[in-house]
């Protein structure tokens, strides 16, 4: 299911991009330098979220010192 999420994330920052601009992904006016940057942001959020929850749950998994 997680590598479904990656192309979810580009699909939905993609067209949150063509709603504020107001094209359509066959336009000529798309910027693709932009969403080739919303590509690598998307990308890059989506690691940096797994990482985070992987090491919130790999704290809480981890066992207790008993001093």
């Amino acid at each position: 299911m997680l590598p479904f999420l990656i192309p979810v994330a580009f699909y939905v920052a993609a067209n949150i991009y063509a709603l504020v601009k107001g094209t359509t992904f066959s336009s000529s006016s798309v910027n693709e330098g932009v969403l080739l940057a919303l590509l690598v942001l998307s990308v890059t959020a989506f690691l940096v979220l797994l990482s985070v929850g992987i090491g919130l749950i790999g704290r809480a998994l981890s066992p207790k010192r008993d001093r």
